[in-house]
């Protein structure tokens, strides 16, 4: 005698069962996110998370769907019936979060939805992973709810999804003539290459940020030396830490001409930060020749933060006041005033750290270089005052405490 299959349970059955559970579905599933975002939180990773739990309709829809596909045999599973969306900002978040995700939890399956896809096909891109409750619930089958879903996607990732789920899935429409589907394909292939061109944004300003860090590190570190090297009475030298960094690699200029003016000003700073002053020197006046407003002011500061370690000062000073006729920073009547500073031009480099102060009190360094002036004059009150408030800025440093330590020695 064959064995009778037992039916499906009917809508009713479905529908009861899930509104007595519905209930603890949200709580369980607000739970999960809670955990998600306070522990992406905490390793600063950007994401913006969402949670719902699918509606009855939806459910059903989705239940009868899988039905036609197998026969029922009581293991129909419903895996997305709890689900949280994790949407980051770039490609390379999306590793980041999935790290979490599988430390957080026990997971069931990970799917990269959109691998499978030829470069002719169009379909969402998506990493979608299962993981484990910590508590089984019973979903409306009346079987016990072992699982959710987390989907983690870019933004860009997430409208194409928004988008396809209305226009093709939702409405359970399949477009079959080809101009509309090279239209949908393009679409998505416009959307995945914007995500790529954002990533790739993404690297080239942490690139950048890394090598202007590296400059003004390395500024800051000789900067001192410069200044006392002038003196005959330089006991302060014994106090300066000197650090030889490791040269960095820079590109080649020879075919300069082809670069960009993003790849011309990393090529720039990159010589720079290799000490190649005359090479960095060189990249930066094509990029002036080039007359782009609006990195003008920013490459007359490279260019005569280069000049002053080639130890030409005029032309230093001849750039950094070419940059305040464009935008008068702070920053750069500091550069200016140590520039005079180096050129014995002592009541024009006080005037320019007083006007770079009141522009920027709380920046130390402005402070440290005036009580340095002062020191050289013998104003030792002076220097003593100035001091004090870089130290209250920064109390950590080394520099300045020391520095501080030899003025009181001195007075």
């Amino acid at each position: 005698m064959a064995e009778q299959k037992i039916g499906p349970p009917t809508r009713v059955i479905l529908e009861t069962t899930y509104k007595d559970h519905e209930e603890n579905y949200y709580l369980i599933v607000r739970d999960l996110a809670r955990k998600v975002e306070l522990e992406l939180s905490s390793r600063q990773i950007r994401a913006s998370i969402r949670f719902r739990v699918k509606t009855f309709e939806n459910y059903f829809r989705k239940f009868v769907r899988r039905l036609r596909e197998v026969d029922y045999t009581h293991e129909v599973v419903i895996t997305d019936l709890l689900g949280i969306r994790i949407i980051c900002p770039f490609l390379e978040t999306l590793k980041e979060v999935e790290k979490v995700v599988r430390e957080l939890f026990s997971i069931v399956e990970v799917e990269n939805k959109g691998d499978g896809y030829s470069f002719k096909e169009f379909g969402y891109e998506s990493t979608h992973v299962l993981v484990k409750l910590p508590l089984p619930e019973i979903d409306p089958m009346g079987e016990p709810l072992i699982c959710a879903e987390i989907q983690i996607r870019t933004i860009l990732q997430d409208a194409w999804a928004e988008v396809e789920h209305e226009l093709i899935y939702k409405a359970g429409f399949n477009p079959f003539d080809k101009p509309l589907k090279r239209k949908l394909a393009a679409v998505n292939a416009n959307l995945t290459l914007a995500d790529i061109i954002f990533q790739e944004i993404r690297d080239y300003q942490r690139k950048l940020r890394r090598e202007l860090q590296q400059r003004q590190q390395n500024f800051s570190e000789t900067i001192a030396e410069k200044i006392f090297s002038l003196e005959e009475n330089n006991d302060f030298v014994k106090f300066i830490n000197k650090k030889e960094d490791d040269a960095k690699y820079y590109v080649d200029n020879e075919d300069l001409s082809s670069l960009s003016l993003d790849d011309l000003l990393l090529n720039g700073l990159l010589a720079h930060n290799s000490k190649k002053y005359k090479a960095a020197i060189k990249v930066y006046t094509i990029l002036l020749e080039q007359e782009n407003s609006e990195v003008r002011a920013l490459v007359y500061v490279h260019r005569g933060l280069a000049y002053f370690n080639e130890a030409c000062y005029p032309e230093a000073l001849d750039d950094f006041t070419k940059a305040l006729e464009i935008n008068k920073n702070a920053k750069t009547f500091y550069l200016r005033g140590i520039t005079h500073r180096m050129l014995k031009n002592s009541a024009a480099a006080l005037d320019d750290l007083q006007k770079a102060i009141a522009l920027d009190p709380y920046q130390p360094d402005f402070w440290f270089a005036k009580a340095q002036l002062y020191f050289h004059s013998g104003d030792y009150l002076a220097a003593r005052q100035d001091m004090e408030a870089a130290l209250k800025l920064d109390p950590s440093s080394k520099d300045y405490n020391q520095f501080m330590q030899f003025l009181l020695e001195k007075t």
